[in-house]
């Protein structure tokens, strides 16, 4: 005689997408480097910004690929 079995539920595991890489940068010499330099860090902001939505959107849906 058989029986059913029960299994444990798969835990899916979530791949999140590759975080945003960080430039090295040197100290900035003039005013025009130092404009660079903040949009660049400006433009980090927003992408770690967009990360996060992202991978909150992806874990509060269960999402396990990006």
């Amino acid at each position: 005689m058989t029986a059913c079995v029960s299994k444990p539920a798969a835990q899916k595991e979530i791949m999140l997408p590759p975080k945003p890489e960080r430039l090295e940068w040197g100290e900035p010499q003039n005013l025009q480097e130092v404009a660079l330099y903040v949009n660049y860090l400006e433009t980090q902001v927003r992408l770690w910004e967009n990360w996060g939505e992202r991978v909150t959107n992806m874990v509060e849906r269960g999402v396990t690929e990006p």
